[in-house]
């Protein structure tokens, strides 16, 4: 409106209205607020594949672009039949200010710089990949002394009673595994047991995004994550590497991509062309809608992974033995990925993309609905 200093004046309440939220809304919006001339964009995030066939009309109809908040995101959206030119990207911000808040919060434990910590937190899910999380630990560093892991999981959803089981088992053999189980912590012990760690391990089969992992690179963290069209590669790759995925070299200091490739999702929770994570959810069970195609992840080259897992606790004990203050220096340089998703850069990206929306054509076809 006018008074409000509205670049792009409708005469009704909203020029944008931009759509979050889960389970996402997919009706379409009230005249009361966005009128014929009003702008509709929703960010989407999603992780396998393919959209639910039930999402792609009411996007079509009820929404002028879809953001993704990756590349993968976008292209989900283009390969469930979603036009190109209909398609956004607005990625996850972090909270910086909060993260170098906390810098000086933890402090080492006792003994902490003998030993090199790998840390993970997320949902107990096939899609975070907890189960290769804890074989490749079994299979690499189990019965190890100088290195340990902290698995940090919270909700918990796909996984039999049977492989969680499996779970326990390796844990209970593997003394160098910390798991903090359905821990739901503040967001101030969560940046502190981050920022404990040294190398952020998320060997996952797929991500929207993966807030966690771009958090961990702002606090300096080694991270190793899967490339090869998965979401990562916005942050794990340069522009210019994210069509061609280096082998042995390092995309950007601290970084250790890992191969992967696209796989049938065939693990609870997909089912043939179903998909089984919608609300509500009783029991472990949640609502089943049939998707475009069959639902679809990736799998991580585990070989290279247990690779980059050794070298980056290498890099870790290489980097205690140089650490001077001319070294120190230059290390702290070497992260620059994730200051670009810090929201006071983020926030003028959304600001430029939603600018644009307002003055872009409508493309949706129902314009509202009145009230």
């Amino acid at each position: 409106e006018e008074d409000m200093g509205s670049p792009f004046t409708t005469g009704w309440r909203a020029d944008v209205v931009l759509r979050q939220g889960w389970p996402p809304v997919l009706s379409a919006v009230s005249e009361s607020y966005c009128g014929p001339g009003c702008r509709v964009g929703m960010i989407l995030p999603w992780e396998f594949g393919f959209l639910p066939r039930s999402w792609v009309g009411p996007l079509t109809d009820h929404v002028d672009v879809v953001y993704g908040p990756s590349t993968y995101n976008q292209k989900v959206f283009v390969d469930s039949g979603i036009n190109p030119e209909r398609t956004g990207l607005l990625p996850a911000g972090i909270d910086c200010d909060a993260i170098h808040a906390r810098s000086n919060a933890t402090q080492p434990e006792e003994g902490a710089n003998d030993i090199v910590t790998f840390v993970f937190s997320g949902g107990l899910l096939p899609r975070k990949g907890i189960d290769i999380i804890l074989e490749e630990w079994k299979r690499v560093y189990c019965k190890a002394t100088d290195v340990r892991l902290v698995l940090h999981t919270t909700y918990e959803l796909g996984y039999s009673p049977k492989e969680i089981g499996a779970f326990e088992d390796i844990v209970k053999k593997c003394k160098s595994v910390v798991w903090k189980r359905q821990d739901w912590m503040s967001a101030e012990d969560h940046f502190d047991m981050i920022r404990g760690s040294d190398i952020y391990f998320a060997p996952f089969r797929s991500e929207g995004f993966g807030l966690p992992i771009v958090e961990a690179m702002e606090m300096g963290l080694r991270v190793i994550a899967p490339v090869g069209g998965t979401a990562a590669d916005d942050y794990m790759l340069g522009p210019k590497k994210r069509k061609k995925i280096a082998g042995k070299k390092k995309a950007a200091a601290k970084l250790y991509p890992v191969k992967s490739s696209t796989s049938r999702c065939s693990h609870e929770p997909c089912f043939d062309k179903t998909l089984c994570v919608f609300q509500p959810c009783k029991d472990g069970k949640c609502g089943c809608e049939a998707l475009v195609r069959r639902p679809t992840w990736f799998e991580v080259d585990r070989k290279m992974l247990r690779v980059e897992m050794e070298a980056a606790v290498q890099d870790v004990k290489n980097a205690r033995m140089k650490r001077t203050d001319e070294a120190a220096g230059a290390d702290a340089k070497e992260h620059t990925q994730s200051s670009r998703f810090c929201w006071t850069e983020l926030g003028k990206v959304y600001g430029r993309e939603l600018r644009a929306l307002a003055s872009s054509a409508i493309r949706r076809k129902n314009r509202g609905f009145r009230e």
